[in-house]
């Protein structure tokens, strides 16, 4: 079982039970989702949505591992594209590697 599997009995969402009104809709509780829940957590009408259980599909069943070394992405990236978009999408993993650091570390 993996570590995101682990503690799901622990929480408990409930259930859309009627129309709600919402300046933001979330759909998908998995990481990207409840990645974008986070950062808008302070927003008064946000809501989130999974067709089914937050956090038991894809996500569920991942390494969770965080890392840029991606296999061969870097050179078929500029081989195919070029040299420049090979190096943005290196810094975009760096930069998102480093906004999960700074969610753990001010979470705790």
């Amino acid at each position: 079982m993996s570590l995101w599997g682990k503690y799901l009995d622990d929480f408990n969402f409930d259930k859309l039970s009627s129309v709600i009104e919402t300046d933001v809709l979330i759909i998908g509780g998995g990481i990207t989702g409840l990645t974008t829940l986070y950062y808008l957590k302070d927003y008064e009408s946000v809501c989130l949505v999974d067709a089914n259980r937050i956090g038991t599909g894809v996500t569920k069943n991942t390494t969770g591992k965080l890392t840029f070394l991606q296999g061969a992405i870097y050179s078929e990236l500029e081989k195919n594209i070029n040299y420049d978009v090979a190096c943005k999408y290196l810094e975009s993993q760096i930069y998102a590697i480093n906004l999960i650091k700074d969610i753990i570390k001010k979470e705790k």
